[in-house]
């Protein structure tokens, strides 16, 4: 069975899962548009729980520890720490940065990037050596091979590394379940009373709506590699 796995290039694993609590669960989105809901060929009803940008965080954040440095379970795998000096001294890291290398915090670091470049066989003139460039990737910054980078901030911005390890979770026959909420201020529920430097509108009863899901079958989640 281990000798099949090696020879494959490319796993599918499915896995069925269920709400931890109760039947409700609220998938990823944005307030503009909600959840993502679409609809198969056959009419089945679909809802994008997770997606494979949100899974690629959870991922991440699985081998961070309290302090967002990597757990010591897996110190000597490359990343890159990146200390920042200013008004005060603090660090971050290519493991807890957005764009992961391509933060401008990291790639716009002259001695950095034209280590990189070079090790990359980078030059904007010429055709891109993706051979370099993953050997790159994988020396200083392996999660940016496994889960993708755009080096948009570097050169011309020819660099995209696709996701080797991507996942998502989706739920079928999903339906709505709309609730809502109060925020209640115990001062003045008209919000006429203001504190005198803060003028936005966040004063009074501010009632709102929440839309969750259930479903009627179990959500599938799926990895690929």
């Amino acid at each position: 069975m281990l000798r099949f796995l090696k020879e494959e290039k490319r796993l599918l694993m499915e896995v069925d899962f269920v709400p931890v609590q109760g039947n409700r669960f609220q998938p990823t989105g944005f307030p503009d548009i909600g959840g993502a809901t679409y609809q198969l060929p056959d009419g089945t009803r679909m809802l994008l729980v997770e997606s494979a940008q949100s899974m690629a965080n959870r991922l991440e954040s699985a081998i961070l520890g309290p302090d967002n440095e990597i757990k010591k379970e897996l110190e000597g795998l490359p990343y890159i720490r990146v200390r920042l000096v200013g008004k005060t001294q603090t660090t971050t890291n290519s493991l807890i940065e957005a764009h992961r290398i391509n933060s401008p915090f990291i790639i716009s670091d002259g001695k950095f990037q034209g280590i990189f470049k070079r090790e990359a066989r980078y030059d904007s003139n010429l055709p891109l050596d993706w051979q370099k460039i993953a050997k790159a990737l994988f020396k200083y910054d392996v999660n940016s091979l496994l889960h993708g980078v755009f080096l948009a901030n570097l050169g011309d911005g020819r660099i995209k590394a696709p996701r080797a390890l991507s996942a998502f979770i989706e739920a079928r026959n999903v339906q709505e379940a709309v609730s809502g909420g109060v925020k209640n201020n115990p001062i003045d529920p008209t919000g006429k009373l203001r504190a005198k430097a803060h003028d936005k509108d966040v004063y009074g009863n501010v009632p709102y709506q929440r839309v969750e899901y259930t479903r009627n079958q179990l959500a599938d989640f799926l990895i690929w590699i």
